[in-house]
């Protein structure tokens, strides 16, 4: 079960794109403890934009519209309410693909080649969007920090970079090895942690990038890699 399924309590999760449920890929909300599902009829509405689940947070589940498959990437950041089930939208301003810790993050344009790259935030109390950073790189989004930022990537394998914002225009390059062969990122205490093919790493303020276990790599039949599963001490 992904992170971002799951309420902060822990009481409920989202259950969604699963075959097994009653209405197949629907969307459903599932009590932990006993087990009871709840059909969310709005989120399979014939005018639905959203794709992903981006967050399951205190004031509800933010859905989002990154891309999927074929289906282009959609302006939009909405928020499911659980008690009643309805959806309304928080933003169409920008592509919203990464919610935590009060933020909503978007960086655009989206294909390489674009003359500039922008990285806008959502403060998701005001409303307010700012634009956090500009540069000429193609860069993707890991994930937010725990302390109100973003944490990036650019580059190929063989030459991987990483870097951190952590307020407008304040970009932190981390010193992370060059050939870092990179999977995932999960937001999960004590700071951010990175799914490696080899092992996985942790990315803290105060440490920056440290790789806290290594695998066998790449198995028959299978990935060598570790994937973090909730708050890690």
């Amino acid at each position: 079960m992904e992170y971002e399924y799951v309420s902060p309590d822990g009481a409920s999760y989202v259950l969604y794109r699963d075959e097994t449920t009653e209405v197949p890929n629907a969307f459903y909300l599932v009590d932990a403890r006993s087990g009871a599902r709840r059909l969310i009829p709005s989120a399979q509405a014939p005018d639905t934009k959203w794709q992903f689940v981006l967050d399951y947070a205190s004031e509800g589940v933010y859905l989002g519209a990154p891309g999927d498959g074929m289906a282009p990437p959609v302006p939009g950041l909405w928020l499911l309410d659980p008690k009643t089930g309805g959806i309304r939208l928080i933003d169409g301003s920008h592509v919203w693909v990464k919610v935590a810790v009060g933020a909503a993050w978007s960086i655009e344009p989206f294909a390489p080649g674009a003359a500039s790259y922008k990285v806008y935030r959502l403060d998701l109390r005001s409303g307010q969007v700012a634009t956090w950073y500009e540069t000429k790189t193609a860069i993707r989004p890991l994930s937010p920090t725990p302390e109100g930022g973003l944490l990036f990537v650019y580059g190929e394998v063989g030459s991987i970079h990483m870097a951190v914002l952590t307020e407008p225009n304040v970009y932190l390059p981390l010193n992370v090895p060059s050939d870092l062969k990179l999977g995932n990122a999960r937001l999960a205490r004590p700071g951010v942690w990175l799914s490696l093919t080899d092992g996985i790493a942790l990315y803290t303020k105060t440490e920056g990038v440290r790789v806290m276990a290594s695998s066998a790599g790449y198995v028959p039949g299978g990935f060598g890699y570790y994937d973090a599963a909730g708050g890690c001490w």
